[in-house]
């Protein structure tokens, strides 16, 4: 079930890619050293981006909090700590993260898109609301494709954040299947079991994969 919250995140995390790569797309003063700074967090370990905000969302000194303070809230949340706000904090983590491989791949799709298609749009006054849900969108179908088929495997692979910061708690709120599967090979030292798990694990990938090959028939435009 966890893994599947998870999973809620993507489209969430691939609207507000492809948003900031059109923004980015316009002339933008510095826009190589934006693009650059949301890249770095892609590039860097998983150890590096966890201790990174694991202070930031520190309950006791981390500046997030020292700000929500600031601001009259008395008891902000505890984040990594709390069973509640857990999964929020590691999706914004996890959204932090991939944000710049995402943009990446989104402004070398919108480097595709004819600029014919707008002029024509301009000329019939369209506004750019319609000009984005009715030209960049679809246009950009196929490299929204390749980003969830990429964003749901990872999503279920998932394991390594897990273990830095929370090692499946509180309880059992932050557990997914693929750190269950390292806890019950390396510290229960039940490789039998863990493999027979990361079988079922494959087969999910698999129906997951197949359906949104099935599906991106209504959706994904291809030139």
């Amino acid at each position: 079930l966890n893994n599947l919250w998870f999973l809620l995140i993507v489209p969430v995390q691939m609207l507000l890619a492809l948003v900031l790569s059109v923004l980015m797309d316009e002339k933008v003063i510095g826009k190589a050293f934006i693009k650059t700074a949301f890249f770095l967090p892609y590039v860097s370990s998983f150890v590096a981006v966890a201790l990174i905000w694991f202070q930031l969302l520190n309950p006791s000194e981390g500046p997030v909090n020292n700000i929500l303070k600031s601001i009259g809230i008395a008891n902000p949340p505890k984040w990594f700590g709390s069973s509640h706000w857990v999964k929020p904090s590691i999706a914004m983590m996890m959204t932090w993260k991939n944000l710049g491989y995402n943009i990446i791949l989104y402004t070398a799709g919108l480097q595709g898109i004819p600029n014919t298609l707008y002029e024509s749009a301009d000329v019939d006054g369209a506004s750019a609301i319609r000009k984005f849900f009715s030209i960049t969108v679809p246009m950009i179908s196929p490299v929204s494709f390749f980003i969830l088929i990429l964003s749901v495997i990872n999503t279920f692979l998932m394991w390594s954040n897990i273990q830095i910061l929370t090692q499946g708690g509180p309880g059992s709120s932050s557990t997914v299947i693929g750190y269950y599967i390292y806890k019950v090979a390396f510290s229960n030292s039940k490789m039998g079991y863990a493999s027979a798990i990361s079988w079922v694990l494959f087969s999910i990938i698999l129906v997951f994969t197949l359906l949104q090959w099935r599906g991106q028939k209504k959706w994904v435009n291809y030139l």
